[in-house]
């Protein structure tokens, strides 16, 4: 049981960390936008100020798999600083 809420708790951290550095920042409105991690890096470019992933897709990754996003997540300058669709489709 405890393994399988490692990813979990692992994109709880990743997600909510840099979601503090940012609702600590008086001054202008942050801008993101939600997309697929193939797409960080263009989000990045494009001037956003932070991403938004599927949590239900993360929550599903392989361990691997898991460790490469957040490897990637760990490479950008901007943070994943919230997340959506957290229950899977498959559930009506």
């Amino acid at each position: 049981m405890l393994s399988a809420m490692k990813p979990l708790l692992a994109l709880v951290c990743l997600l909510l960390v840099p979601g503090l550095a940012l609702a600590q920042s008086p001054g202008r409105a942050q801008i993101g936008i939600c997309v697929d991690p193939d797409r960080f890096e263009a989000a990045q470019a494009a001037g956003f100020d932070y991403v938004e992933t599927n949590a239900s897709r993360v929550a599903a990754l392989a361990e691997p798999d898991f460790e490469k996003l957040a490897a990637q997540v760990a490479q950008l300058r901007i943070p994943v600083a919230a997340s959506m669709s957290f229950i899977p489709g498959a559930i009506n």
